[in-house]
């Protein structure tokens, strides 16, 4: 039986920097392997290419909370709806037509990751 390993980081931090953990995040998905590091521990992932997703949000007065969860183990998966994501714009301004990954990702290196 393998040990379980776990990992906690906890920081403030830039919005540009956070962005810039969650692409590393995303970039570890696509390769199918990531290390995390920080505070003194370490873990090593190694996702399957069908993963779960979990997103709550919630807002009130100017204060919010985003929480992503992503976990993978062997399971079937009948169906999957797909989830629009709208960055710096109001929903209700939006262009809700869906857009592949692929065709919404910017062009740009962030610098200190």
């Amino acid at each position: 039986m393998s040990e379980k390993t776990s990992f906690q980081y906890a920081d403030r931090a830039s919005a540009e920097q956070t962005a810039g953990y969650l692409r590393q995040v995303a970039d570890g998905l696509r390769r199918g392997s990531m290390t995390l590091e920080g505070q003194g521990q370490q873990i090593t992932l190694s996702p399957s290419s069908l993963v779960k997703l979990e997103i709550k949000a919630e807002g009130y007065e100017g204060k919010g909370e985003l929480q992503v969860e992503v976990s993978w183990k062997p399971f079937d998966v009948t169906s999957a709806e797909t989830l629009q994501v709208v960055a710096g714009a109001e929903a209700s301004e939006a262009d809700t037509s869906p857009q592949s990954l692929e065709d919404s990702r910017p062009d740009e290196t962030v610098e200190g990751q």
